[in-house]
């Protein structure tokens, strides 16, 4: 990810609020003046592993979900909605992206088998499908911030707009949170259902991430 302008996770602006790194570390840890694109991501590619020169801050409840020390060799939930971001997915049938929304959830899933890794607790919500039958959706669907109807009139995501007003949040595994303390059982029964798509066309554009 170097090579596409991303800084170390490590190099954060905020990193003082999820690490302790030493002060006689290299140049890989100098903190960096550049507004971060999502929340600190322990998962990170570009996140070091832990040393004596580095150890988390268990201020910050995102560590009770890494357990091991060790540095991550796969793309993140968060590291792929980054690269999102920056380079904005296209609509292509071709490549098979083509988000739809679902009548069900009122979110954007384009289908394409692209998640067989989510950082979640327990037992995993997806089969690998970005939809139709699982709640979150893929890091490409999800920086999608309006629907475009036709030439003049667009709308926001439906469920994004209802959860931001209402204080609530994507998580890094796509799915929602509100921000309680709740016990999550470690095996859990999913109800599978078959969402309704309506076709449209998508607008393409930055968006605010969600915390």
């Amino acid at each position: 990810m170097h090579a596409l302008s991303f800084h170390h996770e490590m190099q954060r602006y905020d990193n003082n609020l999820y690490l302790k790194i030493s002060k006689s570390t290299g140049s890989a840890y100098r903190t960096t003046s550049d507004k971060p694109l999502t929340r600190f991501d322990p998962f990170s590619v570009m996140m070091y592993q832990e040393n004596r020169q580095m150890t988390r801050k268990n201020d910050d409840p995102i560590w009770k979900l890494k357990t091991s020390k060790e540095r991550c060799q796969e793309l993140s939930e968060l590291n792929k909605v980054a690269l999102n971001i920056i380079f904005k997915p296209c609509y292509n049938e071709t490549k098979h992206f083509q988000p739809k929304l679902s009548a069900h959830t009122e979110m954007l899933y384009c289908g394409r088998q692209v998640m067989s890794t989510h950082n979640q607790i327990g037992e995993s919500t997806t089969d690998g499908n970005c939809g139709p039958s699982n709640w979150a959706n893929c890091a490409a669907c999800r920086v999608i911030k309006q629907i475009k109807h036709s030439e003049t009139e667009t709308s926001e995501i439906p469920t994004l707009k209802k959860c931001l007003e209402n204080g609530k949040w994507q998580g890094l595994s796509g799915l929602f949170y509100c921000g309680k303390n709740i016990k999550i059982p470690i095996s859990r029964q999913h109800v599978v259902q078959t969402m309704d798509y309506h076709a449209m066309t998508v607008e393409w554009s930055s968006i605010q991430v969600i915390q």
